[in-house]
């Protein structure tokens, strides 16, 4: 069976690759994050190594197929920032002696399995020495050797690497199968299931990283929380809230990234809140509070920081100084028609 939920296109196509023996020797799946890219690749690295079913899905219970869950198959090696040893943890690009390692090792034989399989996390984070000397190795890839490149952010590849990949996209799942999934298979209740549902975006995969770690959920209302306080601050507070997620950026990256998102998911609810209705509106459970706030800006003023949240986020991937680019962020925070009196409700 295939480990990933709600993608039968993808599975279909690896489905029909695996059975006819004509599985790609590189692949570029394109998804969201946390819509399972993860997960699809290293079910294609069980697939090519089981031994106890034709391959095609992996059995999930052989040998093989439990130490790469287990994480501990010498054939299969995950690549990325999150990998990188402890002192290089500030890191912003994959360095090219990952690549350089990756190429040295294609070239030895399997040593517990069929196959060796690497695949590069966020692969769009390559420098642009690795990635070039990533391409020597697609364009003439070794036998027995699977590459699969994993990117939210795909226009952010070299074209050369693109073109030499076999591309999956990974869709967010509807709202619906995804919250039912929730409840019968999570054991999560109904309302719960819906809300994570929503606030997920269809992407599986940070439903259940947030059914599993409560910090996920307080995190976000810390973050929803900050971000009200700062709609009537000063100039200075605002300044020190951009200090504040600075701090974060040089720590982790990928955190302070997701705080913008959760901002911008915020501003987009109060746009729509205004111009479609409350149920289209994804911090469900903030409804109070973006009524309270939804007249306190023209849509232009809204619109226009959603823009300006959306070109900082561009930004910081692009290495810019996170200080000033999130202090000129906190500078085009529109100023509010009125401040409305503390909530009492829910958030």
């Amino acid at each position: 069976m295939w480990h990933i939920i709600g993608q039968n296109r993808a599975t279909g196509i690896l489905d029909a690759s695996l059975k006819a023996g004509r599985l790609s020797h590189a692949y570029l799946i394109v998804g969201p994050p946390h819509v399972g890219k993860t997960t699809l690749a290293l079910d294609v690295a069980r697939a090519v190594n089981c031994i106890g079913a034709d391959g095609s899905p992996p059995c999930q219970q052989c040998p093989q197929c439990r130490r790469i869950s287990g994480g501990h198959h010498a054939d299969v090696r995950l690549i990325g920032l999150r990998r990188l040893e402890e002192g290089a943890s500030r890191r912003r690009e994959i360095p090219i002696a990952e690549v350089r390692s990756v190429t040295n090792q294609s070239h030895l034989k399997p040593y517990e399995g069929d196959s060796r399989v690497f695949i590069f996390e966020d692969a769009e984070t390559m420098s642009e020495e690795a990635a070039n000397a990533l391409l020597k190795t697609l364009e003439e890839p070794p036998p027995q050797t699977l590459l699969i490149l994993l990117t939210s952010q795909e226009d952010r590849l070299l074209p050369t690497i693109k073109s030499r990949c076999s591309r999956i996209e990974l869709k967010p799942m509807a709202e619906e199968p995804l919250a039912r999934y929730l409840e019968q298979e999570r054991d999560v209740e109904v309302e719960q299931a819906r809300l994570l549902a929503r606030l997920s975006k269809g992407c599986l995969g940070w439903a259940i990283t947030a059914i599993e770690d409560p910090l996920v959920l307080e995190r976000r209302a810390t973050e929803l929380d900050r971000l009200i306080g700062l709609l009537g601050a000063t100039v200075e507070q605002r300044f020190h809230a951009a200090s504040d997620v600075a701090s974060l950026y040089y720590r982790d990256r990928e955190e302070a990234l997701e705080t913008l998102d959760i901002w911008l998911s915020w501003w987009r609810d109060l746009l729509v809140l205004r111009e479609a209705g409350p149920e289209w509106v994804y911090n469900r459970d903030y409804a109070d509070q973006l009524e309270e706030w939804k007249s306190a800006y023209a849509p232009s003023q809204i619109a226009a920081f959603i823009a300006s949240i959306a070109k900082t986020l561009e930004a910081l991937n692009s290495n810019v100084n996170a200080r000033l680019g999130l202090e000129s962020l906190m500078l085009s925070l529109p100023t509010p028609s009125y401040i409305p009196s503390p909530s009492t409700g829910e958030g």
